[in-house]
C-alpha cells in the first residue's frame, strides 16, 4: 500500500523519501479554538477563547504561498467557532484541495451540509465508543449520541 492510499494526513512515498527542512507546507492543521460542548476526560482543556480570526487568516496566508494542499480544522470543536466558514471558503477560493474538520459530531445537521457547500471535504467525527452510555461517560455528557 503507498502511503498516498492511506488518507488525509499521510504523505506521497515521494515526498516522504525527499522531505527535509526546506520542503514546502503542503499540510497544515489549525487549532481554531479550545471551547468545546462536550467535556471529555482525554481532553487537553486548551484556551477557550480561540485564535484570533485575523492570525488564522495570516497563517493560512503563508502557507498558502508555500504551496498548501490539504488543512484541518481542529479544537476544541470547531463548529463552535464563529469565523470557520470564513476560513474554509478562502481555503477553497485559494485552491486548496483537502479541506477537513475534526469535531464530535454534535453541530446541527445543516451545520455540516453548510461547511460541505463551502468546501470542507473531509469530517472526522470523533466516536469514543461503540456503547451509548460509555461514549457519555467519556465525553461526560447525556445522549451524545441522539
Amino acid at each position: 500500500m503507498k502511503l498516498e492510499e492511506i488518507g488525509f494526513y499521510t504523505l506521497t512515498d515521494e515526498r516522504a523519501m525527499h522531505a527535509g527542512e526546506k520542503s514546502l507546507i503542503w499540510r497544515g492543521e489549525i487549532i481554531v479554538t479550545g471551547r468545546c460542548n462536550f467535556n471529555c476526560i482525554y481532553c487537553r482543556r486548551l484556551s477557550p477563547k480561540g485564535i484570533d480570526q485575523n492570525l488564522a487568516l495570516e497563517v493560512i496566508e503563508q502557507w498558502l504561498k508555500d504551496g498548501l494542499k490539504n488543512i484541518r480544522f481542529s479544537g476544541g470543536e470547531p463548529t463552535l467557532y464563529k469565523p470557520l466558514s470564513m476560513l474554509v471558503q478562502k481555503c477553497k477560493e485559494s485552491g486548496v484541495e483537502r479541506i477537513g474538520i475534526s469535531s464530535n459530531g454534535s453541530a446541527p445537521f445543516h451545520l455540516y451540509e453548510q461547511l460541505i457547500q463551502e468546501g470542507v471535504n473531509d469530517i472526522a467525527i470523533s466516536l469514543d465508543s461503540c456503547y451509548p452510555v460509555l461514549a457519555d461517560t467519556i465525553a461526560r455528557v447525556k445522549n451524545q449520541w441522539e
